[in-house]
């Protein structure tokens, strides 16, 4: 896929794979399948089967998009039918804008028509990235985000073991960290703990354009720990199914049969915990 296809698969720009076994990674450091100029587009079908101990970590400065995960660059593609046992990513120096990012351990960025259906993630989850002012955001458990796109995510779970962290600077939730279009989430689930430092944190820490949550519910502290000095209500921006809204006109945003049992809490930018605010 990423740059070494087959004839067929450069022609058709498609690729399909059914997983036959379990596969253990093995803690080895995972380069992800699908760039940019080369994503991964066709389905990938785990059947049923689980990968265990994925892991990716980078210490080196990095410019641009991430695009990191099992599949960094998703486009047009359907992920199904799969675990993902024991991750840890680890995004220890990004030098990047904060708008910019993308990380996840399903998949950094979904692009396109996709779709990721009957997906868990669970076990000993750790996905930091970096925290300080230009620190990464659309970081996920699932997928980080997306520049426009029609995304679905069906029967997708965090199942997060105690001692469990997803932390990023922004933008960042458990399924999404942002994601732009028309979006459905149906039946979804997660109980980790998710903190950003500046802004937008929840199961979904964006969600900007048509958005539908259905059935989703989920636990797990989310904090915003440093709001942005001198931007108003930042450390507000915090949620238990999305920590912002970007709706309009014809783009609305829907809650149906939806629930987050955990505690949410801001601060400001010099530390001082935010007072509630109706916003």
């Amino acid at each position: 896929v990423n740059g070494t296809a087959s004839a067929r698969a450069v022609s058709t720009g498609t690729y399909n794979f059914k997983l036959a076994k379990d596969i253990d990674l093995g803690g080895h450091n995972w380069t992800a399948i699908g760039t940019e100029t080369s994503p991964f587009k066709g389905t990938f079908d785990g059947c049923d089967k689980t990968i265990k101990n994925l892991n990716i970590v980078v210490t080196e400065g990095k410019e641009g998009k991430a695009y990191l995960g099992l599949f960094g660059y998703a486009k047009d593609a359907t992920i199904q039918n799969v675990t993902i046992e024991n991750a840890d990513i680890n995004i220890a120096c990004l030098d990047i804008d904060h708008s910019q990012g993308h990380i996840g351990a399903v998949a950094g960025s979904l692009e396109g028509k996709s779709t990721i259906e009957n997906v868990t993630v669970k076990g000993d989850i750790k996905v930091y990235a970096t925290q300080d002012a230009n620190g990464a955001s659309r970081v996920a458990v699932v997928a980080g985000g997306n520049s426009y796109g029609n995304v679905t995510m069906k029967n997708v779970h965090v199942i997060a073991n105690e001692g469990s962290y997803l932390k990023a600077n922004n933008n960042t939730g458990a399924l999404a960290g942002q994601l732009q279009g028309v979006m459905v989430f149906e039946n979804c689930s997660s109980n980790i703990d998710v903190t950003v430092n500046k802004f937008f944190a929840g199961l979904v820490g964006i969600a900007a354009g048509d958005s539908k949550f259905i059935n989703c519910h989920t636990t797990g502290d989310v904090a915003v720990v440093a709001g942005r000095e001198g931007r108003a209500h930042d450390q507000y921006r915090v949620g238990g199914i999305a920590g912002g809204w970007a709706d309009g006109k014809n783009n609305v945003c829907t809650l149906v049969n939806c629930s987050y049992n955990g505690e949410i809490s801001g601060k400001n930018s010099d530390g001082s915990v935010a007072e509630p605010l109706d916003y």
